[in-house]
């Protein structure tokens, strides 16, 4: 993963992703869980959610993972990415 801090954009190859989800998945939760910038944190979250419109992975029915990010939105800083984060999580929850 490679973020460009001045605009915010980021490159994920779709390969990684795509090809080994369980691993990929695992590796973006202990991301969720290190990382200290909230930006990077919605980031995640962003990716997350296009694996699941993809069908690539079933975030929803991911209770761990939903409860990293649960977890995660109540310690990020700044509350507009937590808000924001926390819309990108209920989006993937809510949604059928």
């Amino acid at each position: 993963m490679c973020i460009n801090i001045t605009t915010g954009s980021m490159s994920v190859f779709p390969p990684v992703l795509y090809d080994k989800p369980e691993e990929s998945i695992e590796f973006l939760k202990r991301k969720i869980i290190s990382n200290t910038e909230d930006m990077e944190t919605w980031l995640i979250v962003d990716i997350l959610k296009d694996m699941q419109a993809s069908k690539i992975y079933n975030v929803k029915g991911d209770y761990e993972l939903t409860r990293i990010i649960t977890h995660k939105i109540t310690t990020m800083k700044d509350k507009d990415w937590a808000r924001m984060t926390e819309a990108k999580l209920n989006f993937m929850i809510l949604k059928k």
